[in-house]
């Protein structure tokens, strides 16, 4: 067999490489280096290139801060750089085989990540359920969500959401190439998790996108996190005043090092992350809760879920969480409409065994995901669309067992990726590994392929709707449940759960 691949694309071929009875494909551009004066722009379609392009190695990262728990969890110590927006190609064969085609889109808080991730490689899914998968990077913080309008006119309308662009354009390069690589164009799950998933929620409602997605996952991420202009406005002139320029071309010219540096110089200004997708008018014209109550994604297909024990994964990073008490939230509580001693009772009476720390935690993981996930669900039904839920409780025994379930676990058993280094020091080891992430994937799988996650191995899945609220628990065994923690939803009433900063 021979050990490389040749493809063509639009832009002219690719070489990949052949492992394990699959076709990879890494590092291929699809837009036109954001860098100079097309830094803060919206991205530029690849031009074709003369000769091979060697497809054989991933691509630097998005610039952003490196180290800690990105490194320490995930394998992310690579190189970064502005000529970052590339994607990569797994594929059984590079033929006509029309094959569903899976788009992962990273998480990190629109700060940090990379598709380069060794937990998120495609070659599990890639063979195990016959299909296309694509990774994808976009640009993060500072250089992917500043709005810059009011600094340099109406020709950086949008500037504020080039992450999301970014995405879109891949989609095109997908709608536009994937055939090439034995894909069906026809049919194109996007997944994500966490900013990925939210990312997946903005792509499904804007009109950037529009078309570009057949069938959509939405792991521990929903349609209500937006930034108003306003303030994303302001943010930016922060930038400049941090950065110590006057313009646009001052932003441009200076290293991205001194960008970054910047950004962290800010980040101390406020809890919330201060670069993230924002109502702009142009790219994003309403939160995606707001659209999708209007119908907007409901000829979509979506599954969606959380971990049962989300925040806690902050634990790792967050050195004041360890002392956060239920009273401490009562404001936040309120803010969305509920009574907070309604709520923290509820919570109480649900989860016994959690002290009061470990019960803060689990609401504001709540507030932060699973609940923004099920109105998420109310909210296409009442537009006639499917939707399937799926809450993940398998806990980890790392950290003595006190991260449970936290935020990304969920990851490496999607991907099949729970044995690989340096995933087990976040997730643990244990045989039921392979159990679940066989579950997990073939749900996925099915999911892609038929628009239904339903499979042998975990019977009928049913949609969620308000009379039953099917869940898929996902542990050892896995099993249906019928609105599990339903006492906690019950206490929020009928709190939206709308984040705007």
């Amino acid at each position: 067999m021979p050990t490389n691949a040749t493809v063509p694309t639009l832009c002219g071929l690719v070489r990949g490489r052949v492992e394990d009875g699959l076709r990879v494909f890494c590092g291929i551009p699809f837009a036109e280096p954001a860098v100079g004066n097309l830094r803060f722009r919206a991205p530029v379609a690849k031009q074709p290139w003369t000769g091979v392009l060697d497809a054989g190695a991933f691509g630097p990262m998005a610039p952003q801060p490196v180290g800690g728990v990105q490194v320490k969890y995930w394998g992310l110590d690579a190189p970064v750089d502005e000529d970052c927006l590339t994607l990569n190609v797994w594929t059984p064969h590079a033929d006509d085989g029309c094959r569903p085609v899976m788009v992962w889109i990273h998480g990190g808080a629109f700060v940090v990540g990379s598709s380069r991730r060794l937990a998120t490689t495609g070659e599990h899914l890639s063979l195990r359920g016959d299909v296309v998968v694509v990774t994808v990077n976009y640009r993060l913080g500072v250089l992917g969500w500043s709005a810059l309008d009011e600094v340099a006119g109406d020709e950086l309308a949008g500037s504020g959401n080039n992450g999301l662009l970014d995405q879109a354009l891949a989609l095109e390069w997908v709608r536009d190439n994937i055939g090439f690589f034995g894909g069906d164009p026809e049919n194109v799950t996007v997944f994500g998790e966490s900013a990925g998933a939210i990312s997946v929620a903005l792509l499904l409602t804007s009109p950037s996108a529009k078309g570009l997605i057949h069938r959509a996952v939405l792991q521990s991420g929903g349609p209500t996190i937006a930034r108003s202009l306003d303030r994303a406005r302001e943010i930016s002139a922060e930038l400049l005043v941090e950065a110590g320029v006057d313009d646009l071309a001052g932003l441009q010219d200076l290293e991205v090092a001194d960008l970054l540096a910047a950004q962290e110089r800010m980040r101390p200004r406020g809890a919330e992350e201060l670069f993230s997708p924002v109502l702009d008018d142009v790219v994003v014209p309403a939160t995606p809760m707001e659209r999708m109550q209007r119908g907007a994604g409901s000829e979509v297909p979506v599954l969606t879920g959380t971990n049962l024990d989300e925040f806690r994964y902050w634990l790792l990073t967050d050195p004041r969480l360890p002392t956060l008490e239920p009273r401490h939230l009562h404001k936040r509580i309120r803010r969305n409409g509920a009574d907070p001693d309604r709520v923290i009772d509820a919570y109480r009476a649900s989860r016994p065994e959690l002290d009061d720390n470990q019960l803060a935690i689990a609401l504001v993981g709540d507030l932060s995901f699973r609940l923004p996930q099920i109105r998420m669900a109310e909210a296409r039904e009442d537009a006639g669309a499917r939707t399937w839920m799926y809450l993940m409780t398998r806990p980890s025994p790392v950290e003595g067992g006190r991260l449970g379930c936290a935020h990304a676990m969920d990851i490496p058993f999607v991907f099949g990726t729970w044995d690989k280094a340096p995933v087990p020091k976040l997730i643990g080891d244990g045989p039921d590994r392979a159990d679940l992430s066989r579950s997990m994937q073939d749900a996925w799988l099915r999911f892609a392929h038929e628009g239904d996650p339903s499979h042998d191995g975990i019977g009928v899945w049913e949609v969620y709707e308000r009379s039953r609220r099917s869940t898929m628990i996902f542990d050892v065994p896995t099993r249906l449940d019928e609105d599990p923690l339903s006492e906690e939803r019950l206490a929020w009433g009928d709190a939206p759960f709308l984040v705007q900063t």
